[in-house]
């Protein structure tokens, strides 16, 4: 025998190896893959700010302002409330006034109120320094993008002797969905 046969059957060892994955590989298999998805409800509020015009403590009167909160929410959502906070100033304010605005050099206080109606009647978080509040609901979201917004109106109380100096309060909003 010579040296060349065993290498003949070496070689057609091999290549049926390699053969018979491409004859098995000829048959199919079905299966479905599934793909899936959700989207919880979710939403944001936007920082804004509330800007009273000058205060003037000669005069006594009331000033009153207004602006728009914007919220966002998914597509859909349902249930969604705003609060608002007290205000980092609450628990100083003056005469017992569940929100006041802090002087930035003099530590006087301004009190004032946030309202969801014109007619000034609907305290919007209203709730004492304990952290009750009640909210104003927004809705309903037709897109994803698009915020839905409603009306901010603040007063400042007539008749407070504050001092020269500008005045200012952080209030938390939360958005409950």
């Amino acid at each position: 025998m010579s040296v060349r046969t065993p290498f003949r059957y070496v070689a057609l060892a091999v290549a049926a190896a390699f053969a018979t994955p491409l004859i098995a590989s000829a048959a199919t298999s079905g299966g479905t893959l599934t793909v899936t998805a959700s989207i919880a409800q979710t939403c944001t509020v936007a920082n804004q700010t509330l800007a009273f015009t000058a205060y003037n403590p000669t005069i006594g009167g009331a000033v009153d302002a207004m602006t728009n909160l914007s919220v966002v929410c998914t597509k859909g959502a349902t249930n969604v409330y705003l609060d608002l906070g007290d205000g980092s100033n609450a628990g100083n304010c003056p005469g017992g006034a569940q929100r006041c605005m802090l002087g930035g050099t003099n530590g006087d206080y301004l009190n004032y109120q946030l309202y969801s109606d014109v007619g000034l009647s609907s305290i919007w978080g209203a709730g004492s320094p304990s952290g009750s509040n009640t909210g104003v609901a927004f809705g309903p979201f037709a897109d994803s993008i698009t915020p839905v917004s409603n009306t901010l109106y603040g007063e400042i109380a007539a008749g407070q002797d504050a001092s020269v100096d500008s005045y200012s309060d952080s209030v938390t909003e939360t958005v409950n969905f």
